[in-house]
């Protein structure tokens, strides 16, 4: 979905998105008490960091800050 991470409900089919900010999120995981969405975030097709979704809060943050390009 563009580089965020959504969810969507099975009953109604109706689409929420979680994440969205400047890096493209993919490859998300659920935690598996399901509070937790881990996933990647790249930004700028250089650096490819993980961050973690908290479903209690909606709240996004950065897990690692790796500043290490890969090209």
């Amino acid at each position: 979905m563009q580089g965020s991470i959504w969810e969507v409900d099975p009953d109604t089919g109706n689409a929420y998105e979680l994440t969205y900010n400047e890096a493209y999120h993919s490859s998300p995981d659920w935690s598996p008490d399901g509070r937790w969405i881990i996933y990647t975030a790249d930004y700028d097709h250089q650096r490819i960091q993980l961050e973690i979704y908290d479903t209690q809060t909606g709240e996004s943050k950065k897990l690692t800050d790796d500043q290490a390009d890969l090209y």
